[in-house]
């Protein structure tokens, strides 16, 4: 029989950081508590303690630096799909060979 791993929701999982963070009981005490390993308390501890300074950020900034950042990226894109359209391609007949059928008719490479 093969096991599954369990998979506890966000709100869960906060639940249980936020129970560590108090401070009331031991991450020990608070395992049994919640049914999960003192370890796996611990570990959601750290990451709700790293995420929190997230919260608050300025929105009026991290909305104009992602905004800055997109533009960036979308003019890269189009340089680059500028320099493939303005590309020509021009194929030899004889590379083409290789896409010949058993019966002797040409067939389309997608080129």
């Amino acid at each position: 029989m093969i096991a599954t791993r369990k998979q506890y929701s966000a709100e869960f999982k906060a639940r249980v950081a936020i129970g560590a963070i108090r401070g009331e009981k031991t991450l020990s005490q608070l395992g049994p508590h919640f049914g999960v390993h003192p370890v796996q308390v611990a570990h959601w501890r750290g990451a709700a303690l790293e995420h929190l300074q997230a919260i608050f950020v300025d929105e009026r900034w991290r909305k104009g630096r992602g905004e800055e950042v997109e533009k960036r990226a979308l003019d890269e894109e189009i340089g680059r799909q500028h320099d493939v359209v303005a590309l020509p391609v021009f194929v030899d007949e004889r590379a083409l060979e290789p896409f010949a059928r058993l019966d002797g008719s040409p067939m389309d490479p997608g080129f």
